[in-house]
Formats: structure tokens, C-alpha cells, sequence
């Protein structure tokens, strides 16, 4: 997508310009919201707590409540794309249902990551990423081995070495470029990632076995 557009709720132009850490609880998400760049996706938070931010200062939201939007595409390496795989990384390690049903009503921290384009002089994506849960979890919102995601994922060793090698060997790579790499392996590689229904998986799973890190939108081996 293009650049993060944030239009956050609660102050003036004139004051805090961007918030980077919060604890907060996402009472929902709306999709299909008109704004001035085109449709966005509006965030409802409540309980927020202001953590850090760009310049240092703090502020308290009215109520609590807190609201940004953030530019909205389903197209492969957006913004969305990679706000997706973070919320669905972090959903698989906490046993939450998948996103966004996962993260609504629950107490947790939030970060500000950024993904850099590569090429030309586009603007880095910015979105809100849930990175540690600092309540109890809803009932209605956790996961069950039944419901959760796809089935179970098993990889060969052959498999996640082979996985980690290109990601070491790239400084750390975004999905395209990993997905690129793939079709170079051997085809007893390529078929046991395709058990794991298809590349983002097959990470997501090496993220969880703790081999990978998903940071900025970049995999990367966990002891780079």
C-alpha cells in the first residue's frame, strides 16, 4: 500500500506527532472506511495507555479511547500485507484465534513497526503490532487445536535449514524476495513446503520453533 496514513484521534496538529508504544485494548477494527488517500482501516482502541512516542511526550487519550486509521490494500506486498503476517505471527506464539478476531478485547502492548520499500523514494509503511499480552484472554477469543489455523505444520530438517541458509544468506528478506529463493530449492524442499500450504506458513511456522524473527516486515535467522 502507500505510506501509513495515521490520523490519530485526541490532539492537535501541533502536538504529539506519532505514537510508538502503548498498552491498549483494540475494541475493533472497520474496514472499507473513505478517506482522503483512498479506503482505509479504522482501529478502535480502549484502555489506552501511552508508552512512548516520536518526541518524547506523553499524553492521555479522552476516555481512554484512541482511534487510527491506516491506509487499506489487499494487494501482495502492502502494508496490509505485512501488518497481517505480524498480527498472525504473534496470534500463533500467544494460542490466540487468528486475526483480527484474535486481538479484539484483549489487554496488550503495542509497537509501531515500519516497512521499508525497496527501490524509488516510497515512504515506509507504519502500522500497529501486538507484541506482548498483558491480561487474560476472553474466552470467546482464544484459540482451540480444533479451530485455530490450517492443521498442524511439520517441515524436514533439510527443510528449515534450508529456509534459515537463505535468509542468512540475504541479511534477511522480505515475503517476495523469500518466495523468489523457494523455487531454487530442490524439489523434495519445494514439496514439503507446499504440506505447509504455502510460504508465509511454512515462516510462520520456523518463527514459532524460534529458528526465525519476523521484525520491520524482514524474516532473518533468530541468531543474526
Amino acid at each position: 500500500m502507500a505510506p501509513a496514513i495515521w490520523e490519530d484521534d485526541g490532539f492537535s496538529s501541533g502536538g504529539v506527532k506519532g505514537i510508538t508504544r502503548m498498552k491498549a485494548t483494540l475494541d475493533s477494527t472497520e474496514e472499507d472506511v473513505p478517506g482522503k488517500f483512498g479506503m482505509q482501516m479504522k482501529q478502535n482502541f480502549e484502555d489506552v495507555e501511552i508508552l512512548e512516542t516520536e518526541t518524547g511526550e506523553l499524553f492521555e487519550p479522552e476516555g481512554g479511547f484512541l482511534t487510527m486509521y491506516q491506509n487499506q490494500s489487499s494487494k501482495k506486498n502492502s502494508g496490509n500485507q505485512y501488518m497481517v503476517q505480524a498480527w498472525s505471527v504473534f496470534c500463533r506464539r500467544e494460542k490466540l484465534a487468528p486475526p483480527p478476531a484474535g486481538v479484539h478485547g484483549v489487554p496488550l502492548i503495542w509497537e509501531r513497526q515500519e516497512h521499508k520499500f525497496e527501490g524509488g523514494d516510497i515512504s515506509p509503511a507504519k502500522y500497529m503490532v501486538p507484541v506482548e499480552v498483558v491480561g487474560d484472554v476472553p474466552a470467546h477469543f482464544a484459540d482451540t487445536p480444533e479451530t485455530a489455523f490450517d492443521d498442524p505444520i511439520e517441515l524436514t530438517e533439510e527443510t528449515q535449514a534450508a529456509i534459515v541458509a537463505v535468509l542468512d544468506s540475504t541479511n534477511g528478506s522480505p515475503l517476495s524476495a523469500v518466495r523468489r529463493e523457494f523455487t531454487k530449492f530442490p524439489a523434495p524442499v519445494r514439496k514439503d513446503i507446499g504440506t505447509a500450504k504455502d510460504v508465509p506458513a511454512a515462516l510462520d511456522h520456523l518463527v514459532e520453533l524460534g529458528l526465525v524473527e519476523f521484525e520491520d516486515g524482514l524474516y532473518k535467522p533468530a541468531d543474526a
